[in-house]
């Protein structure tokens, strides 16, 4: 959406058809798809069997901590990988989703979502807020190359 308008001014500020501008909407147009949504296939399965299966569009992955990183703080590891985020997100267990078949409605899915392609610039936002209401402090592996 802010791609398409800034795009629709700069073409509106610069009616004329010449080379430079081209030049210019063309840039503006590669940068902005470097921020290109990814897509990820997300399946749901109800303890009945029923399943749904449907692809989703993403620009921005929220990540979780695992409830081993909430539960005792006394006991809670301090540590953990980005890998072990992603796996966490990928296979979630107690999702919300009024089930058509069976027609339970509360925590009776279990999410899979895989990210079948990633845009070129990535957004991760680390979701730190625990149950009780403080922040998690667990540090994060966070690799700079082969993500």
């Amino acid at each position: 959406m802010l791609k398409e308008d800034l795009i629709e001014e700069m073409s509106n500020q610069h009616p004329t058809d010449n080379h430079s501008v081209r030049i210019y909407k063309q840039t503006m147009t590669d940068f902005w798809n470097m921020f290109a949504h990814g897509k990820s296939t997300v399946t749901l399965k109800c303890k009945c069997g029923n399943t749904i299966t449907t692809e989703d569009l993403f620009a921005t992955l929220f990540l979780d901590f695992e409830d081993k990183f909430h539960k005792d703080l006394s006991k809670r590891e301090n540590q953990c990988a980005l890998s072990d985020m992603m796996s966490h997100y990928q296979d979630y267990i107690g999702e919300d989703w009024p089930c058509t078949n069976c027609n339970a409605e509360e925590k009776n899915a279990v999410r899979n979502c895989l990210v079948t392609q990633y845009p070129k610039i990535l957004y991760i936002v680390l979701s730190r807020a625990s149950f009780n209401g403080n922040l998690d402090t667990t540090k994060v592996d966070f690799p700079v190359e082969n993500f």
